[in-house]
């Protein structure tokens, strides 16, 4: 009797697995058909995909490459005091030139030439206002600052008070077919100045003199009040201290660049660094859809493709927020993201998905695909109900 008993409670065992078995197959079977198609739906919908995008920011530096086929122009920047490295030449016109003692200097030739010395990249000259009480708001400007067709820019603010900041300019790895051809730009003065040159040669003064003031450029050719700089053939690099309290524009509208970066080498204490370029201030928006708009919190990095295209809407010297502001336009093809750097696999994706696109499209989108989300799970649900059945069978 017990032996019986035995196989009967093993046989009942046996099917109550089974069954248990059988329904947590069906439930699998179909809980596959219906998340599988599910997470395809929502992975489709939630794809990003190239994006007509302005991106609104400000930052302390920026480097980026002009894809513009004819010269980038800078527009006209004023300064305070200049210090200029990594030049060829400068020549300027003087009328009157003075030693530090107020002694005056013979000009052998109509001009005056400084040339490096030895280590190119020792040399360069620093120029200052010999007086503070001009009453010009600044001393000269930087002019036709013309930049070949895929030339490296970079532009950085730095030292930044109350009253003046630094700015600087570097043109970096001019291409190839331009080798021969030099960068030339101008440094204009409205009031005498003082000039000082370190490792270079001078030409055209009487005496072997390296610090010596301009009191008066020449007065028969006003266009040649300036001092005319050639650059080396593959950089050239401008510090400006600029006033604080006014904005400037950097450079014209709507100017194609690419290869846009927010870090870059540095050398402390003899060991290569790497720097980045926080975000200040920014946000992001989207032209073909004007309600839709994402900020960018401060103190984060953007990253974005150097292989995507944008224009440079606007770009210029924010006196408030003291910072370069920088507006691009362009179809983001790759990843626009932002990051903390203490956590940079936590990123923030800025371009739109299929489903942020078609339901700011109309309402009718939104709705659709509302009532897909529900009924493409149940559809593959049914289907997964009638395949379970026919397997039975």
């Amino acid at each position: 009797m017990k032996v019986s008993q035995q196989k009967n409670f093993a046989t009942f065992s046996l099917k109550i697995a089974k069954l248990i078995e059988n329904i947590f197959i069906q439930f699998f079977i179909i809980g596959l058909y219906v998340l599988i198609p599910t997470i395809i739906f929502v992975w489709f919908l939630t794809l990003p995909i190239p994006t007509y995008i302005q991106i609104d920011f400000i930052v302390e530096r920026i480097t980026f490459r002009s894809n513009k086929n004819d010269f980038l122009e800078l527009l006209p920047i004023g300064f305070n005091s200049a210090k200029v490295t990594r030049f060829s030449r400068i020549d300027f016109y003087p009328e009157k030139v003075t030693d530090l003692q107020n002694n005056f200097l013979e000009i052998n030739n109509s001009f005056v030439s400084i040339e490096p010395r030895g280590e190119q990249y020792l040399s360069a000259i620093t120029t200052e206002a010999i007086t503070t009480e001009s009453t010009c708001p600044t001393v000269g400007s930087l002019q036709c600052f013309q930049i070949m067709s895929d030339t490296k820019v970079a532009l950085e603010v730095t030292n930044i008070n109350e009253i003046n900041t630094d700015f600087s300019l570097t043109i970096e790895r001019q291409p190839l077919q331009h080798s021969k051809k030099y960068l030339k730009v101008y440094l204009r003065y409205r009031t005498p100045f003082s000039l000082k040159a370190y490792h270079c040669n001078i030409k055209g003064l009487e005496q072997s003199i390296n610090n010596f003031n301009i009191l008066a450029l020449s007065k028969r050719n006003p266009s040649l009040n300036a001092l005319k700089i050639s650059s080396q053939p593959d950089d050239l690099k401008f510090t400006l201290k600029v006033p604080s309290d006014k904005p400037f524009d950097i450079l014209s509208n709507n100017i194609p660049v690419n290869d846009l970066q927010f870090m870059w080498e540095d050398f402390e204490d003899g060991k290569r660094i790497i720097k980045p370029s926080l975000i200040k201030k920014g946000e992001i928006s989207y032209p073909d859809y004007p309600i839709l708009i994402k900020k960018i919190s401060e103190s984060r990095f953007i990253s974005l493709s150097k292989e995507d295209d944008y224009k440079i809407v606007r770009l210029y010297f924010d006196q408030k927020n003291k910072g370069i502001r920088v507006i691009l336009r362009g179809v983001a093809k790759n990843p626009v993201e932002s990051y903390l750097l203490e956590t940079p696999q936590k990123r923030q994706e800025f371009r739109l998905t299929r489903y942020e696109t078609l339901i700011e499209n109309s309402k009718f989108w939104e709705m659709t695909i509302g009532i897909l989300s529900w009924l493409i799970p149940m559809l593959f649900g049914f289907m997964g109900i009638v395949a379970v059945n026919k397997k039975g069978k």
